[in-house]
């Protein structure tokens, strides 16, 4: 009886261990209080060993209330994080974003109020031989104060799963764009700035190769409509509008997708093959019918609004609006001096300023064209409509050809087309091999932990983000980058280059970017190797600035 009460004391003793260790076991990601609500977030949902990947510790506090940061001046604590960790598995230093400063009966204190989001770098080993989940564990303690303040204290449980390949959660856009804000060398800019290099960013868009095409086919029409001034307007607003629309239109697609999780940057959508094929056939028939092998059919000349007729005296407002909409497409993957901390800026800020900055973009673009028909005493320069605009308009379809010729290039490039002779050939003046003098310069792919391991050897690093759909890329190359002269500079200063292809969809490169405020390319940066901070380099390269820049240390 006595040994029959024992065993049955046991197994409730065992069944109630049990059950208190699984309680113990189960994920606990967040904690709330009377005055504070903390979330932690992974970046990634799956992570391959040797990756790093960012914990995010969303702090919410009510009003009235603040935490502290480090330091936290003269009184209190900064939040102390206890890790358990798996083996191999370590903790970085927390990131702290620029507190905000308390007076308090002449004492001062730095902290955060109503919201703040801490990072932490966890970095894995690939020498782990554990299972495949493993669990991330960590005490953190921390103080909030009103009037009065409370220590508070949270156990940290998260479930984490390795495999092959990393694969982002559905909180790694806001996480990374976090990340950028807090580790970008470059001071924010004010709105207002923003807004003007927008607009300057636009108007410097006319002259990138990407544009030129369509500008042309606008001008066309401008030319054919000049006697008319009241049309010539109409037709110049159709234009705008298209333009900014179309701009609205690409930054709510990629903030949709940023925030459900995509690394996305500007450009996006021609990181796309399919895209890259329907915009190389579109640029094809607008050619063919230029030189009037492509009749349009008649239900596209009934509908409301007549769409046709590009680049002739019978466009329509319709057809005005298409072209500011083409020009908009076309121009987007190009970067613009100006351009890159506009749209950086724009995408790190609330939906009204982004919206605008984007506006002052789209107008900068429009802008000559609307200064032409506005201005009546411009309109002398303009040359009379006559026969030799037939004649003209078919010369027009030959940069046309030439940019059809460049897409299907650039699908080429996306595919893997190429023969390996073929390949082998066009990649000594693409964008897989910048410098044609390869043999005297070794290529460095990108690679952030690579790129990471040098600037710890003090070594001075040139990086290029480049894609072969980005003309001012091209442009970069053949008139900077592939010269002899480039190739002996980066041999005397002892410089080693690392090359970033962006051509096709690439979330370490995306993140790259993200982390100097910029969302396209071209993208230039030269990290000294002697403790300086790193130098951005403008859109447009000059040989001139670029030795200026590497024989600046």
């Amino acid at each position: 009886m006595l040994f029959q009460k024992f065993k049955n004391n046991a197994l409730v003793l065992f069944s109630a261990l049990l059950f208190f260790s699984s309680l113990q076991a189960a994920p606990a990601t967040s904690f709330r209080s009377e005055q504070t609500q903390v979330t932690v977030l992974s970046d990634m949902k799956q992570v391959r060993l040797g990756d790093t990947f960012y914990l995010a510790l969303q702090y919410q506090l009510e009003d009235n209330w603040h935490t502290y940061s480090d330091p936290p001046g003269n009184l209190g604590y900064a939040l102390k994080i206890h890790w358990s960790l798996p083996s191999g598995f370590e903790a970085g230093q927390i990131l702290w974003p620029k507190p905000k400063r308390f007076d308090f009966a002449g004492v001062q204190n730095f902290g955060y109020k109503n919201a703040v989001m801490l990072l932490v770098p966890i970095h894995t080993s690939d020498s782990f031989s554990g299972s495949d989940t493993v669990t991330i564990k960590a005490k953190l303690d921390w103080l909030v104060c009103n009037n009065v303040c409370i220590p508070e204290s949270f156990q940290l449980v998260m479930p984490l799963v390795i495999g092959a390949e990393s694969q982002r959660s559905k909180d790694a856009a806001q996480i990374h764009q976090h990340l950028a804000a807090l580790t970008s060398p470059e001071p924010s800019l004010s709105p207002t700035i923003a807004l003007i290099f927008a607009f300057l960013g636009g108007l410097l868009l006319n002259i990138m190769p990407c544009v030129f095409p369509v500008l042309s086919l606008k001008a066309l029409s401008i030319v054919s409509l000049k006697r008319n001034r009241r049309t010539v307007i109409l037709h110049s607003l159709a234009y705008t509008i298209g333009i900014v629309i179309s701009f609205w239109l690409l930054v709510f697609i990629l903030l949709f997708l940023q925030k459900s999780g995509q690394f996305l940057g500007w450009g996006f959508h021609l990181q796309s093959p399919v895209f890259i094929l329907f915009l190389s056939l579109l640029f094809i028939a607008i050619a063919l019918h230029f030189l009037d092998c492509l009749p349009l059919p008649n239900w596209l000349l009934t509908l409301p609004g007549r769409l046709p007729q590009w680049g002739s005296k019978d466009e329509s407002l319709s057809g005005a609006f298409l072209t500011g909409v083409l020009a908009t497409v076309v121009a987007s993957p190009c970067t613009a001096p100006f351009m890159a901390p506009a749209l950086g800026f724009a995408l790190t800020q609330a939906l009204p300023m982004n919206m605008a900055i984007f506006t002052a973009l789209g107008l900068g673009l429009a802008a000559p064209l609307v200064f032409l028909t506005l201005i009546p005493r411009l309109h002398r320069f303009l040359p009379k409509p006559g026969p030799w605009l037939i004649q003209f308009r078919k010369w027009l379809s030959l940069p046309l050809f030439l940019t059809a010729a460049w897409l299907f290039w650039v699908l080429a490039q996306q595919q893997d087309l190429f023969s390996s002779f073929s390949g082998s050939l066009l990649k000594q003046t693409t964008h897989q091999q910048p410098i044609d003098t390869s043999k005297k310069i070794q290529i460095i792919p990108f690679s952030q932990d690579t790129l990471n391991i040098l600037k710890q050897g003090k070594k001075p690093v040139f990086v290029e983000v480049t894609a072969a759909w980005c003309l001012t890329c091209q442009f970069n190359k053949i008139s900077v980058l592939n010269k002899n002269k480039t190739a002996r500079l980066f041999q005397e200063r002892n410089t080693l280059y690392m090359l970033a292809d962006w051509t096709e969809r690439d979330d370490e490169i995306t993140v790259f970017l993200n982390t100097y405020q910029r969302q396209g390319v071209p993208f230039y940066i030269y990290f000294p190797g002697n403790g300086k901070a790193p130098v951005i380099l403008p859109e447009i390269l000059s040989f001139k600035t670029l030795e200026t820049t590497l024989s600046s240390d």
